[in-house]
């Protein structure tokens, strides 16, 4: 019973002095959630956290719920930085970051100028906006390498889209596709 008197008494008297140590914390964190202007989140957005003090720069990316984590940071000033595609750049105000502390730093991003630029280097198939016509030009080209069975070039109304062959309804020439 001395035995276990003296290795229980070791065992508290451990805990008791570890506890202290386990809550000497040095350094904090900052968390926060990434917004569209509607509220929706925004993944893969860029955050960049730079320390003012020391320049220290911590570059992460949103997670699909558009929050970002960023512990173990050093004590001192910070500034945070958002980016988005299709967004403004968002900076937050100088925070003073203490040992221990976890700041919520939320952003809600809004719209900003399209810098893209899009070339177009073939013109687009033309659609008919105006109306439901269907409607299609035939060129020469078309015409001299197409089969003819029997020469009859209103037989190249059939190759246009949206063309019905209802021949044996009527008999003229070219009169057979609607």
């Amino acid at each position: 019973m001395d035995k276990v008197g003296r290795c229980v008494t070791f065992i508290l008297l451990f805990a008791v002095l570890t506890l202290p140590v386990s809550s000497q914390v040095q350094n904090g964190q900052f968390t926060g959630i990434v917004t569209d202007p509607t509220g929706a989140a925004i993944a893969g957005a860029h955050v960049t956290v730079r320390n003012l003090d020391t320049g220290f720069r911590l570059d992460l990316r949103t997670n699909d719920a558009g929050q970002f984590v960023a512990t173990e940071l050093l004590v001192g000033r910070y500034q945070i930085t958002v980016e988005a595609t299709g967004f403004k750049v968002a900076r937050s105000s100088e925070f003073t970051l203490n040992a221990g502390s976890s700041l919520r730093v939320d952003f809600q991003l809004t719209l900003g100028a399209r810098s893209e630029s899009l070339e177009v280097t073939s013109s687009p198939a033309t659609v008919n906006t105006e109306n439901a016509r269907l409607s299609e030009t035939v060129e020469s080209t078309q015409i001299a390498n197409l089969p003819l069975n029997g020469r009859n070039v209103y037989d190249l109304i059939q190759y246009a889209p949206g063309a019905t062959n209802v021949r044996g309804v009527i008999f003229e020439n070219g009169a057979n596709t609607w």
